[in-house]
């Protein structure tokens, strides 16, 4: 069976306690906006990149939220072991949430209050958890550890 080790960085993008979600098109659950860090590539810089490459939006990380690592099988039966960088994401400019328009087919944008979140099916499971925390102004965990 094949297995994967992923190193990925992830954007908390919030706009008048609503959060921005990804969802890959025809399935049901939902995970932050970011993607794979490249070889040699810092994890800000991935993010800025991939925010970049997903909506066309330029911007910058704010401050580290954690890292979560999370063990899991995916819907194609490959076991995956991805390490997540979880940073705050600041656009360059003023934006309205209808601005947040996928550039790639296979993903699209949904904006959901922060008290839904249970709603959305958000992955990795302990995530909502985490984003309630940093949304009432307390610091997580460094670092969280997942498998499912």
């Amino acid at each position: 069976m094949e297995s994967v080790i992923e190193n990925i960085s992830r954007a908390l993008i919030l706009k008048n306690d609503r959060l921005l979600l990804v969802r890959q098109v025809g399935h049901d659950y939902t995970f932050l906006p970011g993607g794979h860090i490249e070889f040699g590539e810092k994890a800000e810089s991935a993010l800025i990149r991939e925010i970049l490459e997903e909506l066309g939006i330029n911007g910058r990380c704010g401050k580290f939220i954690t890292v979560i690592e999370n063990i899991f099988t995916d819907a194609k039966g490959v076991k995956c072991h991805e390490i997540a960088y979880y940073f705050l994401f600041h656009p360059d400019k003023k934006l309205k949430e209808s601005d947040f328009v996928s550039k790639e087919p296979h993903i699209e944008f949904i904006w959901a209050d922060v008290d839904d979140i249970d709603d959305f099916n958000l992955k990795p499971d302990i995530l909502p958890e985490i984003i309630r925390s940093v949304v009432a102004g307390e610091k997580p965990a460094r670092l969280y550890t997942c498998q499912s």
